[in-house]
């Protein structure tokens, strides 16, 4: 074969194989594949679109593509037939339609179309590429409703979302954001973190961000500035690479409960100010002096600078400075030579204003020249030396009057005092003020009870004096009257010898009988004279006389008496001996009266400077009642006992329960005559 037949034998085989080759991919491609004539008609069809379409190819091959095509979509692809047909340069097109196969349900396909020439250049026919698309159509539909849901979300979050780039500038932010930080979203796009955060140093700030874009996550709480300038605490997460190179931040604003979590400390340290001030009045003693100065300083601790307390002087006309403070020991000296030199006048003191009206005053920023005109000439070198640049001044209430005043100066400018300050200010004083006029009535109380206590005193002397004066009266009369009577008593019975035997047998009966009255009498006197003034408490002390007034009142009762103890050494003071000894005698009286008892001791003791007497009984007791309620008839000699021990110093108390006896406790203070 020559050379022309050998090129043409070559060029009919790599054609065959070209065939082959193209045969072989048309039948094996998975997406669907049909070759059609110019008008549609399927020519050849491969089985992947067999498979799609549910047919064979012999009940395919020379139907109209078209019948395969839902009704919707048909004009559209007759258009696109024409197009191709009519001009075969038109290029690959691709366009979805929905395909309805034999007896299956219809599915959205993307169907691909090119013309096909011969070597002539003519139109030869169309071919198809068909590609079921339905799971990609729902996938993409499942995205957007998935970024629908998502945009929502982000546009209707209460919390602010910011998306930001690596360089910490914003590529998005939702409404909430807007709304937060006063920016519109067209501006938010132009800042980055450092405009939000103007007090944090770039470097620093940076260095921040590319470790959390390190980490990953990061949380806390962060100050933000707004555009209007204002500062608001936010709460944040923020989670770095969301995607590559955007970091999401959520944010939720928290000014209003940080401001409410200091309001709560706020409220919670003043308090425990309050209280501690409480305590301070607890534990005074009723010391006013050492109160008032540690008032004076706490409240200038808690608000400041000076702190001055006055108090209103008898005649109402006076402002007498009690106690004031300063922290500073140079300004507090100034203060006490400059306040104690001379009191204020009411009627012309700023703190005289607050006394008459009632009412506090509150100068938040002083003007120098006002206050120059408005304080008393004698306070104007405080004014001029350590300054007034704020000032406060509460009344000190009681509930029918003002007592005085706690007033508060600031040194310092740029601090004024607030209406907070009055406030707190005004519940100081308010316990300050309590405190005061209970000390007041305190005073009043042991200035009568200091009274009444020494008239009870005297009265128990006055008694004591009366009972040795009616003893002496005894004694030096119906004692030597009765001495005398029984003198002559027994110089008539001497005389009765000389008397006839009948006569005198008469005589001598009522003469015996007389001189036993007379005797009788005597005795009585005797008796009474001990019980008026003990002779034996006077020469041998307090053992010694209850041990005798124990066995002399225990010959007329039937229960026994014991006396148990020491003399105390020294010797207690006369007024002391016979308090305790009559109330002795007022106990056992009681319980002879009503205790029902079978044994009573006596017991004396001491300790710590004090002497203790105990009368002690075995009876039925009975339920103390106090010393406020009136007593029954027979429960005079309790108060009575109690008006003795306190008229000396002395301390009473009893102790009982029905069934159980009773214990009467007198302690009084171990002085000596």
């Amino acid at each position: 074969m020559n050379d022309n037949g050998e090129e043409r034998g070559t060029h009919h085989t790599i054609q065959a194989m070209s065939d082959r080759f193209y045969r072989r991919l048309f039948q094996f491609n998975t997406n669907g594949c049909l070759i059609t004539d110019t008008g549609g008609v399927i020519q050849q069809i491969n089985p992947a679109a067999m498979t799609l379409l549910n047919e064979s190819e012999d009940s395919l091959t020379g139907q109209s593509l078209v019948r395969f095509i839902a009704g919707d979509d048909r004009p559209t692809l007759l258009t696109y037939l024409t197009q191709l047909r009519d001009n075969g340069t038109v290029p690959i097109q691709s366009w979805e339609v929905r395909m309805q196969p034999a007896e299956r349900p219809a599915f959205t396909a993307l169907l691909t179309g090119m013309a096909v020439e011969d070597g002539d250049g003519r139109l030869a026919g169309l071919l198809w590429e068909l590609q079921d698309i339905t799971a990609r159509k729902q996938l993409e539909q499942d995205r957007h409703e998935c970024r629908r849901r998502i945009q929502a979300l982000f546009d209707h979050a209460q919390d602010s979302i910011l998306l930001a780039d690596d360089d910490a500038r914003y590529v998005d932010v939702n409404p909430a954001a807007c709304a937060l930080l006063g920016y519109s979203r067209e501006e938010f796009l132009t800042l980055d973190l450092w405009r939000l955060t103007p007090a944090v140093n770039r470097d620093a700030g940076q260095q921040q961000w590319q470790a959390f874009l390190a980490a990953g996550r990061l949380t806390g709480e962060y100050r933000l500035q707004r555009k209007d300038g204002t500062t608001i605490v936010v709460d944040y997460r923020a989670m770095a690479h969301i995607v590559p190179g955007l970091h999401l931040s959520v944010l939720r604003d928290i000014t209003d409960r940080k401001q409410a979590e200091q309001e709560i400390l706020h409220q919670r340290d003043r308090a425990r100010a309050l209280a501690d001030i409480s305590d301070i009045f607890a534990k005074s003693g009723l010391d006013t002096p050492d109160v008032w100065q540690q008032i004076v300083r706490r409240t200038a601790e808690l608000i400041g600078d000076t702190c001055v307390l006055t108090l209103l002087s008898d005649d109402e006309q006076w402002l007498i400075p009690c106690a004031f403070y300063n922290p500073d020991p140079m300004v507090l000296d100034y203060i006490t030579g400059l306040l104690t030199s001379q009191p204020s006048r009411v009627d012309a003191a700023l703190p005289g204003r607050v006394v008459r009206t009632g009412r506090p005053l509150l100068i938040p920023e002083v003007a120098v020249e006002t206050m120059a005109t408005s304080v008393e000439a004698k306070n104007r070198p405080f004014v001029e030396k350590v300054g007034i640049h704020s000032l406060l001044i509460v009344p000190l209430r009681v509930p029918d009057r003002i007592i005085g005043t706690l007033g508060l100066s600031r040194d310092r400018p740029g601090a004024p005092y607030t209406a907070d300050h009055q406030l707190f200010l005004q519940q100081i004083a308010d316990r300050a003020a309590l405190f005061v006029e209970n000390a007041r009535l305190f005073g009043e109380v042991k200035q009568q009870t200091d009274h009444l206590r020494a008239l009870a005193r005297r009265l128990a002397e006055t008694q004591e004096i009366e009972r040795q004066a009616l003893a002496r009266e005894l004694h030096d009369q119906v004692g030597q009257n009765l001495t005398g009577l029984d003198l002559n008593l027994n110089i008539i019975q001497a005389q009765l010898a000389a008397v006839s035997a009948p006569t005198r047998d008469l005589i001598q009966g009522r003469l015996a009988d007389s001189m036993a009255l007379v005797e009788d009498m005597a005795e009585r006197v005797r008796d009474l004279m001990s019980e008026l003034s003990p002779s034996v408490l006077d020469d041998f002390g307090l053992i010694a006389a209850l041990t005798w007034y124990g066995q002399r009142f225990a010959s007329r009762v039937d229960f026994a008496i014991t006396v148990r103890g020491q003399e105390p050494t020294p010797r207690l003071a006369a007024p002391m001996e016979y308090a305790l000894f009559r109330i002795t005698q007022e106990a056992l009286t009681n319980v002879a009266k009503h205790a029902q008892a079978g044994a009573v001791t006596l017991t004396i003791d001491t300790n710590n400077g004090f002497v203790r007497l105990v009368i002690a009984d075995d009876g039925r007791g009975f339920k103390p009642v106090g010393r406020s309620q009136a007593p029954n008839r027979r429960g005079w000699g309790l108060p009575t006992m109690a008006e003795r021990a306190e008229a000396v110093g002395g301390r009473y108390r009893i102790e009982s329960e029905p069934g159980h006896g009773t214990r009467v406790v007198v302690e009084v203070p171990q002085l000596t005559g």
